[in-house]
Order: structure tokens, then sequence, then C-alpha cells
């Protein structure tokens, strides 16, 4: 993970994965890091998204945290309680007109913008702060939707965005991701903050033609306080072209869409994002520029249901995660992108059929934007370029390939997205019991080095790193969420308790956790060091 700071004021994020209230970088407290998996309609009672923790602070005392929890519930309404007494304060159930006839399970994971205008630690509206709130509705909806939740106990709707605004909208699974794009011709709020949505996933008791080429293939980025379409980017079948057209975006996007922040400079300029046809995207952004040049994207790898014969078949792998990217550095070859995501239907968790897997890729050009030529001269990445990484053999991935492949077992599937820290990648994956039973099975998690695919850490505590350390499984027999790193500063009153291997580089603990179990073994993370550097030109 890469932080850099701000130059206006301090907006953080807080989400299922990071929760802004509670993140080291603002209060030094407790931090949360993962991410949460997307519902499944045929399981949606089984699993509920992580409450999400927000800090209102104390006027004149910033060292005191006052949260508020906020919590999607099963009967598909978002509640906020007060976090240090457990209070109701309110309670928000979309409008009827936004549901489906057939509408079922909690809302989608939520992302939170905390903005704190002057740094003070404490949310004041008459000083411009802002809490807005942004959701999808899973499979209770085909709409976004913002909450103005600056107020501690209310709430009042900043936008809703559906089919109308975002043209070929579906069921809305994927959790926004909020992020800083500057587009020189759009009217765009103060801080340049934007929130990109994915397609979703066409409701299954739609027309089977609108599965494939008419329903979630696109990609939108809408004005954090408007709501407003500034840009997007997916397949063209009618009048509603998208600004980027990229043909084979054909399929729903399930999973949040991944942004970075490549040179620091505050606004993002590297979308990834996956497919339920098991497309991985990638979109260079050139920040000021007018909306008609604003990117230039490509497919990099096509490894399943786009690529298979005929769905149903051992190679129709489907993405219903996001790929997590991290930064691999190498002493004998140049740095890339490890793209590390996995493959499962949503929609069919009994499913035996498919093989599916889990990949990592190398994205070159860590710092380089590619013209739309280079995109379109680029092969994808396809299955049979990735090395095989046989779990029962000690061989590792070549440092040399494109990247690496792992078969899971027999109905095994990855249903949330990887978490990679300090080169080791923590993967949760679900086996149900059997047909009868879908929505409970063994849940284990790959604990192995992003680079390679082998064991990474000794979870038998025998001494010894080999394959017998390649998972662990869990008591949890529902759906299980993706990993998540909570970090906490010792008190200093307090003599920690925390074995040394689980102390982060500048002594805080550090959990890994995943839904309601914490795991013996974890990869911390290191000291985050802030890091301020440009380049201004090369002589």
């Amino acid at each position: 993970m890469i932080h850099h700071p701000w130059r206006k004021a301090r907006w953080l994020l807080a989400s299922a994965f990071l929760s802004a209230a509670t993140a080291v970088a603002a209060s030094d407290a407790d931090a949360v890091a993962g991410s949460p998996l997307p519902s499944k309609l045929a399981c949606s009672t089984a699993y509920t998204p992580d409450s999400v923790s927000i800090d209102y602070g104390e006027a004149g005392h910033p060292e005191h945290h006052h949260p508020v929890v906020l919590t999607p519930l099963p009967e598909g309404t978002l509640q906020a309680r007060d976090g240090d007494t457990g209070e109701e304060l309110w309670i928000y159930a979309p409008p009827a007109a936004l549901l489906t006839p057939d509408a079922s399970g909690p809302l989608g994971p939520l992302q939170v913008l905390r903005f704190d205008a002057n740094n003070d630690g404490f949310i004041d509206r008459e000083q411009g702060d802002r809490v807005w709130v942004y959701f999808g509705m899973r499979n209770r909806g085909g709409s976004y939707i913002a909450l103005d939740a600056t107020s501690r106990k209310r709430i009042s709707t900043l936008w809703v965005d559906s089919a109308s605004i975002l043209p070929h909208l579906a069921l809305t699974w994927a959790q926004p991701t909020v992020a800083r794009l500057r587009l020189a011709d759009q009217s765009q709020n103060a801080e340049h903050l934007v929130v990109l949505l994915a397609g979703g996933v066409a409701d299954p008791a739609a027309p089977a033609d609108s599965t494939t080429g008419r329903e979630g293939n696109r990609i939108y980025a809408v004005d954090a306080a408007t709501g407003a379409l500034l840009w997007s980017a997916g397949a063209a079948f009618d009048a509603d072209a998208p600004d980027l057209v990229l043909d084979s975006m054909t399929f729903g996007l399930a999973a949040r869409v991944v942004a970075l922040d490549l040179d620091g400079d505050g606004s993002s300029d590297r979308l990834y994002a996956s497919d339920i046809g098991a497309q991985l995207w990638r979109i260079d952004l050139t920040n000021d520029s007018p909306r008609a040049n604003f990117a230039a994207g490509g497919r990099i790898a096509s490894l399943g249901l786009a690529q298979a014969l005929s769905p149903g078949t051992a190679d129709a792998r489907e993405f219903f995660s996001a790929p997590d990217i991290s930064v691999v550095v190498r002493s004998e070859a140049p740095a890339y992108l490890a793209l590390l995501i996995g493959s499962g239907n949503a929609l069919a968790i009994d499913s035996v059929t498919v093989q599916d897997r889990l990949y990592s890729l190398r994205d070159d050009d860590v710092f380089q934007n590619r013209t739309q030529d280079e995109f379109n001269q680029r092969l994808p990445v396809l299955d049979s370029d990735l090395i095989l990484v046989d779990p029962q053999a000690d061989t590792p991935a070549s440092a040399q390939g494109r990247g690496w492949k792992r078969n899971l077992r027999a109905g095994e599937k990855i249903l949330a997205d990887a978490l990679t820290t300090n080169g080791v990648a923590m993967i949760s994956s679900f086996e149900p019991f059997s047909s009868a039973r879908p929505c409970e099975g063994t849940n284990r998690v790959y604990v192995l080095r992003a680079d390679t695919g082998r064991p990474a850490l000794d979870l038998n505590d025998d001494s010894v790193v080999n394959l017998k350390d390649d998972s662990i499984e869990l008591a949890q027999t529902q759906i299980a969420p993706g990993v998540r790193i909570m970090v906490r500063k010792p008190v200093e009153t307090q003599t920690s308790t925390t074995p040394s291997a689980l102390l982060d580089a500048i002594g805080r603990e550090v959990h890994c956790v995943v839904g309601s179990e914490t795991l013996a073994h974890c990869a911390p993370p290191g000291a985050v060091i802030r890091t301020y550097w440009r380049r201004e030109s090369v002589r």
C-alpha cells in the first residue's frame, strides 16, 4: 500500500476494508484493511457486509474519538449506531421505486468519504466538513445511492444514479471507489473528487440475451457531490456510447474498480477492473485533459468465460472479485505490478464443473502510460500463457514469465478480493459442503508469495515453511469475506501481549481477521513512510 499526502484538506475513505475513522494516518488508533464480499443471490442471507466506523471527533479535542457505526442489515436497510453507547441514530431504507420485484438480501458494501477541511479531527458542517456514504443495492436494485451523513443523528439523500443517468447499469453489486480525477472540460466539485462505479450484473430473472453485451458492461466516473456522469468506458451498442470504447467489454462488472495514484500528485492515473467474463482491464488516465482524450485502455487478460467455448465448461471461469495490486521490485529485472485475483461464479455457488483458479499476472510499464495504439496492438494474456504452480511440488513460478496460476479444489471458489502486504498475498476461498447446502462449506485462507505462488508463512508452526503451509482452514462455515488487517497502537501504560511476530516495523499490533476469526498468523505491513518527490524534468 502506498500513501501520499493531499495538498489541500485531509480526506479519508472509510469502507468495509479501510475505516477512515480509525485509520493510522488519521488517529494512530485502530486501522482496518481488506475487502468485502459481493452479494450472492442464492446465499444473500448467509452473508452481511462488514460494518463501517466513522469518527466524528470532538471540538477542541482531536484526541477524542466519537465513532458512528454503519451496518447494512439483512432486510436491506442501513443502520447507524453510536459507537460508544450503541444507541440507534437513524435507519435508511431505499425508496420502493428503486427496488426490483424480487429484491432480497442486504445492501452493497459501503464506501465513506470523510472530508475534514481544516484537519482538526472534528466533523463540523459549518467549517466545510463532509461525510458522504456511497453504496450499491446488490440484489435489491440497479442504482447507486449517496447519502449526506455529515450530521451524526440525521441523513439526507445526496444523489441517486440509475440507468437513466448511467446507461446499461445493472444490479449494483460492487463497492464504489472514491478517487480524484481532473477533467479539463467538465464541471466538478472544488476537490475534483469522483466516485468510480462498476456496471454490475444483469438480473438472472431477465431474458438470457441481456446477460452478455447489454447490461453491466461499463465503468463510470461520477462527481462525488452531485452524481453527474463525467466519463465512462465500455462496449458501444447503441447511441449511448461511452467515452472510451472497449469493444471486448461485453460482460458485466461485479467488483469494485481499482484506482492507483502512481506519481503521487493526489489524482488517480491508472484504473484496473475485472468482469464476469474473467477478463482484466487496464485504463491509463491523463488528468487535466478533455473528456474525449482523458483515457486510453484495453483488455490485458482473458482467462475464462470470454475465451471458453460455452458456459458451464471447465474453462468458463468468472471474476466476481477485484484484482489486488502490489508492486514487485526485483534486482535482476524491472519492477512490475502484480495483479492477484481468483475466479468463482457467485451465481453458481454449488457448481463443480468449472476449474476455478487463483491468478497472479505481471503488468509492466509500472509508471508509464500507454497510448491507445499500444493498447490495441497488445494481445491479452491467456490462461495458457501462465505458469501452472503445482501445490504438491516445490517448484516456484519463473521470474521471467507473465505470471502464474494455481488450480483450486473441485467446487472451491474465490469470491472476495485478495490482500497483499510485504509481498505476501492472503486470499480467502469457499468450498460448499454440497449442492443441498451451497451456502455452507469449508473456508480457507491461502497465504502465498505474490511473485512465486509458493507458501509464505509457517502456518503449522513446525519452524519450516514448506508445501504444508499454503493454506489454513477456518472454523466458520458460512461464506467468509476477505482478509482484513487490523492495526492497533499499543496503549503506552500497558505491556502488549501480542507475540513479536505480530508487530509491525513501528511497534503496532497487527491482526489478520476474516469475518469473526482472527488468524494465528499474519503478514504485518511495513512502516508507512511519507515520501515527497516530483520529477520536473530529465536532463
